[in-house]
């Protein structure tokens, strides 16, 4: 729904509304880090009392109404700092969204512990469409960056209040600096390692708008936005299954093993064929999808993005690795080898523009492998060779319909675009689907098995404690 509401919103909006909105909504990710460790403290506890779980709802919440008055008094100053002048309206606009991830963080938490998915995907999707209608109406109706700035709003705003509603729990009138304190040690380096991961992640944002300009920024948005809903939307939703179901067996070496495997699997086999097919057919999709005017602007980036898609859905699995193992301090000594690989990149590539800075993401992404890998795989004692063979048959899989996706676009270049594109997207789609079939039936199980994994745990054990 994500990203359908994106082309329809890059039909009617200029690529300076983007580039504003980038802006805006890296400065909120920063809110999030904060809030991710408190989740994921909540979702990791072996034992979880309704006194601790009212702390931190009263101590998230009290965040997020902080947080936003900082960026609503600030908004001025940011936007200056940025050479943004656009920035301060929507800024002080989207002040209200950190409110909003405060007070999500208790009942959404809760929802993921007792593996209620399916109200999760169900709150989520209803709030897509309720948004991805709001932007688009008023994209039609010519308010610019608004239509961005309101579709955010309404997307958080909708997803706290039907997460409370679903998650069938109200807080104590109790607060403790103790409950608080307990989760300290788990939650710091969480927090830190998340801090140092916004920087790196959105520190593109700031490069390219500080020194290439809005426009650019807009053109990079645009190409970055859709390799992330692709890439991290596949990612997300297995991590989400499968790490509550990773705390409850962290001292199970090898059913904890078992599972990392599959989970693997399953991301390789939806992300390795979508983000080697944008790759592959970029321009079409930049034609058809969003605007013919930005085949040459957006077009490159966005390939390129999506190999560094590719190569960082292997390391997704990582994170939820190392908080059910209670590693949190291998998670920051990531994160921060993961800032000064990605800094390093964006830099050097400022020089050759926008495609620069994402060839420097995608060469940062690579180098991290190893690091990545080399901290991750030893706490569950599991050789780079079982993950590899995990990972290949969706890799090979995947470059042979990139073989044939090649073939089709050359015998197809006289085409009008918006039947090559489909005629691609179909072709490409089914030849993946028979060659993952024939040599990679396994990884379709471990698909199968994240998504059943939780599903069965889910009724096994549920709830506060």
């Amino acid at each position: 729904m994500q990203l359908a509401s994106l082309a329809v919103l890059a039909k009617f909006l200029e690529e300076e509304d983007f580039g504003v909105m980038a802006l805006g909504m890296a400065i909120a990710e920063l809110a999030r880090a904060f809030y991710y460790s408190l989740s994921s403290s909540i979702i990791q506890r072996r034992a979880l009392d309704d006194g601790l779980l009212s702390s931190v709802h009263w101590f998230s919440t009290g965040m997020g109404a902080t947080f936003g008055a900082v960026i609503f008094l600030l908004a001025g100053g940011i936007s200056d700092l940025l050479r943004s002048h656009a920035l301060e309206s929507p800024l002080e606009a989207l002040s209200v969204v950190f409110f909003f991830f405060g007070v999500t963080v208790a009942p959404q938490a809760l929802l993921e512990r007792n593996l209620e998915f399916d109200k999760v995907a169900q709150s989520e999707v209803a709030a897509s469409f309720l948004s991805s209608g709001t932007g688009i109406t008023l994209a039609v109706l010519g308010y610019g960056v608004w239509a961005l700035v309101f579709q955010w709003i309404v997307v958080h705003g909708t997803v706290a209040a039907l997460f409370w509603t679903r998650a069938r729990w109200a807080p104590r009138l109790r607060f403790s600096l103790a409950d608080i304190r307990s989760i300290a040690g788990y939650s710091a380096n969480l927090s830190g390692f998340h801090i140092i991961n916004y920087f790196s992640r959105n520190a593109d944002k700031f490069v390219v708008g500080g020194y290439l300009g809005s426009q650019a920024l807009g053109y990079y948005s645009l190409a970055y936005r859709m390799m992330l809903y692709s890439s991290t939307t596949i990612s997300t939703i297995v991590n989400r299954v499968m790490f509550p179901y990773y705390s409850r067996v962290q001292t199970e070496i090898e059913k904890f093993r078992d599972a990392y495997l599959r989970s693997s699997g399953a991301i390789a086999l939806l992300a390795f064929p979508m983000m080697l097919g944008i790759a592959t057919i970029s321009e079409e999709i930049v034609v058809v999808v969003f605007n013919p005017e930005w085949r040459e602007a957006v077009s490159a980036p966005l390939a390129i993005l999506a190999l560094a898609g590719l190569v960082q859905s292997i390391l997704f699995a990582n994170g939820s690795v190392f908080q059910a193992a209670g590693r949190t301090d291998r998670m920051f000594l990531f994160g921060a080898i993961t800032a000064v690989f990605s800094l390093a990149g964006f830099f050097i590539g400022l020089p050759w523009g926008v495609v620069g800075v994402a060839t420097g993401y995608l060469v940062a992404n690579v180098l991290l492998l190893a690091p990545g890998l080399a901290l991750s795989l030893p706490l569950i004692s599991t050789p780079f060779t079982a993950l590899l063979r995990r990972l290949a048959p969706s890799f090979f899989a995947a470059t042979g319909m990139v073989a044939v996706v090649l073939l089709l676009k050359s015998a197809m270049a006289d085409v009008n675009v918006y039947l090559r594109f489909v005629a691609l997207v179909l072709g490409g789609g089914v030849v993946y689907a028979a060659l993952a079939w024939a040599f990679g039936r396994s990884q379709i199980e471990d698909l199968l098995q994240a998504i059943r994994g939780g599903s069965e745990l889910a009724h096994s054990k549920g709830g506060v404690g």
